[in-house]
């Protein structure tokens, strides 16, 4: 029984976000009298709050992601820099294709490298290891 009411309660909350959705998002679909407006604005700043509290953690960890993604790309490229000289813009671009799992293991593998050969051969085995 409190399945069956569960149940229910959740498809009343769903119709009642599609209602909301529909004059949200549709202009013309103006609503008839001033408690259906406010009705309305109740709606709307309810999704609103829902929505942001659904979608800001995901895009905050996105960002983290990003974040640690790009400082992983820029830490090695200094470090290869700073170990070869410049490098050329093959690489570097091969560098910045990388995902995180694969720079970690870049970083720990170019310690042992002697020159650029090393990373050359690096990058070829790692496009066939990591997806």
């Amino acid at each position: 029984m409190t399945h069956q009411f569960n149940r229910q309660r959740h498809l009343r909350t769903v119709r009642t976000r599609q209602v909301a959705v529909v004059y949200l998002f549709n202009p013309s679909s103006s609503l008839s009298s001033n408690s259906e407006s406010v009705i309305y604005q109740e709606w709307r700043e309810e999704i609103w709050e829902e929505a942001r509290q659904e979608l800001l953690p995901i895009a905050e960890q996105q960002g983290e992601q990003r974040g640690r993604l790009e400082e992983a790309r820029s830490l090695i490229l200094r470090l290869l820099n700073q170990k070869f000289g410049a490098l050329p813009d093959r690489l570097s671009e091969q560098i910045n294709t990388l995902n995180l799992e694969q720079l970690e293991s870049l970083a720990m593998a170019l310690l042992n490298f002697s020159g650029l050969t090393d990373l050359e051969r690096w990058l070829a085995e790692s496009d066939r290891t990591i997806p």
